[in-house]
């Protein structure tokens, strides 16, 4: 219950800014990025992060300064992180796939 809350708080706000220090995410914050990422919610990274078995993209990635910058100016310009994978896509249709069919390029 209490992580659901949590989840409407963080899906509620504009923009998740996600603090990583030395690229470090923990295992609750990971799970929160997750859902986060499966909502399409705006999220930047004040580094990159190192053990998350997503990509995220070069633009996601904001100094806590720059940041503070884009707030003051009023120009986030955030954007959600794409799966840009077909069987996350599937996956969140409820589609799933039979295991021959489960293929991924190394």
């Amino acid at each position: 219950e209490i992580q659901t809350v949590a989840m409407h708080r963080i899906l509620r706000a504009d923009v998740v800014y996600a603090i990583t220090p030395n690229g470090y995410v923990g295992r609750t914050t990971c799970y929160e990025i997750g859902r986060i990422v499966q909502c399409e919610h705006p999220l930047l990274f004040s580094e990159p992060p190192s053990d998350l078995p997503i990509k995220v993209p070069a633009s996601n990635i904001v100094g806590v300064n720059d940041f503070i910058s884009m707030v003051e100016k009023q120009a986030l310009c955030a954007r959600p992180i794409s799966w840009n994978n077909g069987f996350e896509n599937l996956l969140c249709e409820n589609l799933f796939l039979e295991d021959e069919e489960l293929r991924y390029e190394k």
